[in-house]
């Protein structure tokens, strides 16, 4: 679609933003402990066995509906928090002991290392957490990042910093990536894909 198409479209949306799909936070909820959706910078604070009610405070793509200049929780934020924020945290505190990675963990030994179960949850987490944040990125650089006017995000939001998968540093299965995967996470496809 053309840049006025999407002009359209986006603003049918509204007040809603492109990150806000509760059913990719659920997703999410089904894929891994609440603990590693926590902002990165921010998980020494707390222990994986920690309540939900606890840790979604402190869920990353929280942060990155924030605006720029205030800091403060952007309409679409609050907006979504109201409507969805306690069906997400019903199904979180439903799924804290039957999400994936605690059914991988449950498996035998022998099992749980199985070469082709690994390389499929590997390649779901790299698809959920690396190339999808990078679809949606690419999407927005190329309707909102035009010269000589660039468009401000649906919520005011840093989006440009906000949406690389380099800065959000989300894994479901931490255990299957080596330390140095995940220094680079997310950061040698966002050099080759976008450019940046």
């Amino acid at each position: 679609m053309d840049r006025e198409q999407f002009l359209t479209f986006r603003t049918a949306l509204t007040p809603a933003s492109g990150f806000q799909s509760a059913q990719y936070r659920i997703i999410e909820i089904y894929s891994t402990d609440v603990f590693f959706l926590v902002q990165k910078d921010l998980r020494g604070s707390f222990i994986i066995e920690d309540a939900p009610e606890k840790l979604m405070e402190f869920l990353y793509w929280r942060r990155g509906a924030v605006e720029m200049e205030s800091l403060k929780k952007t309409f679409t934020l609050r907006q979504f928090e109201e409507k969805y924020l306690p069906s997400l945290l019903q199904v979180a505190n439903e799924y804290r002991e039957k999400n994936l990675r605690q059914k991988w963990l449950k498996m035998a030994e022998t099992e749980r290392w199985n070469p082709e179960l690994v390389a499929t949850m590997r390649r779901f987490d790299h698809l959920a957490n690396v190339e999808w944040p990078l679809v949606h990125f690419r999407t927005a650089t190329r309707y909102l990042d035009r010269k000589p006017q660039e468009l401000a995000a649906t919520g005011g939001t840093n989006w440009k910093e906000y949406m690389q998968p380099k800065n959000q540093q989300v894994t479901f299965y931490p255990e299957l990536w080596s330390e140095a995967e995940e220094q680079s996470w997310g950061k040698n496809v966002t050099k080759e894909q976008i450019g940046i």
